[in-house]
């Protein structure tokens, strides 16, 4: 099976019209590249599968159809989806600045401390959702999904490998 190196770029944010269109959320620095890249990923059932692009339109914002989705309904399990190109399509100056796109990538393994409510976790992935970065945290036996942003985060010390946030009352009960 081929290895696909891939960047993620945006997601896809809902139908368009009823001939199976999709309206796609890109990030301004892939924009140009819509109209250049022969497939586009989504992961479904946790593989990412690549969608032919059939057709691109940029008037008002990003829209494609992929060959074969004719049918809404065909295309209904792919909206809210994170999509993704191949790396070897974006210049070499956007493929670099997209391996660590979150710019949280380098706190995995950091020990997450919540000032709050004391809980303290690993972190054992960080992850890039639409309109958000989260730190996937390993507390005692189960995992906690907690979001990165500047708000929340009093300290963050590289020496230590430590990540202290204060996140509201009863956030982990939840």
């Amino acid at each position: 099976m081929a290895e696909f190196d891939l960047v993620e770029v945006g997601f896809v944010r809902k139908k368009h019209g009823f001939r199976g269109h999709l309206r796609l959320d890109v990030q301004d620095k892939f924009q140009r590249y819509v109209d250049h890249v022969p497939f586009i990923f989504l992961v479904v059932d946790g593989c990412y599968v690549p969608f032919k692009v059939s057709e691109v339109s940029q008037d008002r914002g990003t829209v494609v159809k992929f060959e074969d989705t004719d049918d809404p309904e065909q295309i209904k399990p792919l909206l809210g989806q994170a999509i993704f190109f191949e790396r070897k399509y974006l210049d070499a100056d956007i493929s670099t600045i997209a391996a660590d796109e979150t710019g949280w990538e380098h706190l995995k393994d950091f020990t997450l401390i919540d000032q709050t409510s004391g809980m303290e976790g690993t972190i054992v992935e960080i992850e890039q959702y639409p309109g958000q970065v989260m730190a996937h945290v390993l507390l005692n036996s189960h995992t906690a999904l907690v979001p990165l942003v500047e708000e929340l985060i009093v300290e963050v010390s590289d020496e230590k490998r430590m990540l202290v946030v204060s996140l509201a009352d009863g956030f982990f009960s939840l």
